[in-house]
Formats: structure tokens, C-alpha cells, sequence
């Protein structure tokens, strides 16, 4: 009884331990989106009309690009940096209801938010000093 005690209140400890976020952590969201056919050129006119309406300043600044090349060609990759936890608090449902009502129409394939969590010190090329790059990487989207 005291090893199924001790268990549970293992597992209840490390629960809460694992569950905190650091609040200084840096985080980047990404989305990928595939167009329905002979819809691209209103899906980008849709997303630059969103991207500037909602997402135009540092603070919510979202940066959408289109993968030209590899098995993901046609896709378009939409990438949101430096959040910080107390980002995710703030409520964006008008924007939501704004990317739903003229955005996803045009939208054939969605993969969805993926969030990114960047290493200090283990992160390519980030060094605020200068702007030459350090190392070099490659990303295969």
C-alpha cells in the first residue's frame, strides 16, 4: 500500500513540475497550408490582406512563404517568431474569425499549428551583435 502511495504521489509531483512554462522561454508557431486548385492567387490575396490587417507590427507579426521546391512544392509555410508565453494570453478571436471567414475557403490541405521552442545558444545563426552568420543550416520544408 505505501509503494502504491508513493507512486501516486510520484506521478502527481512530477505532473505539476513538468507542467510549468518558462516564462522567459522563446517560442515560434508554424502553419502549412495547401490552396485548393485554381484558388492560389486568391488564397495569397486573401493571406497578405489578413497579414496586414492583423499582423502587420513586430508583436504579431506573421511571415507566409511559399515552398518552390521538394515534395512540399505549392505548399505555403506560414511562420510566427519570438512569442513569449504571455503571448498566448492575449485574445485573438476576431483575427481567428477573420482567417475563417475569408482564408480557409480557399484552403484545400491545413497541417496545422506546429510550436517551436529555440535554444539559446543552441540556435543557428542568433547572435544580436552582428548579422553575420555563425554556422549555417538548411531547412528541407
Amino acid at each position: 500500500m505505501k509503494n502504491q502511495l508513493l507512486i501516486i504521489l510520484t506521478f502527481c509531483v512530477s505532473t505539476v513540475v513538468f507542467g510549468q512554462r518558462n516564462s522567459n522561454q522563446e517560442y515560434w508557431n508554424t502553419w502549412r497550408y495547401t490552396p485548393k486548385a485554381n484558388m492560389v492567387q486568391k488564397f495569397e490575396s486573401a493571406v497578405a490582406l489578413k497579414t496586414k490587417t492583423f499582423n502587420s507590427t513586430p508583436e504579431l507579426a506573421i511571415f507566409t512563404y511559399k515552398v518552390i521546391t521538394g515534395p512540399n512544392s505549392g505548399t505555403y509555410e506560414r511562420i510566427e517568431a519570438n512569442k513569449k508565453p504571455a503571448d498566448y494570453d492575449m485574445d485573438r478571436s476576431v483575427e481567428g474569425a477573420y482567417w475563417n471567414k475569408n482564408v480557409s475557403k480557399y484552403i484545400a490541405n491545413e497541417e496545422g499549428q506546429k510550436r517551436w521552442t529555440r535554444l539559446n545558444n543552441g540556435s543557428y545563426n542568433f547572435n544580436p551583435e552582428t548579422d553575420v552568420p555563425s554556422k549555417y543550416i538548411k531547412r528541407t520544408a
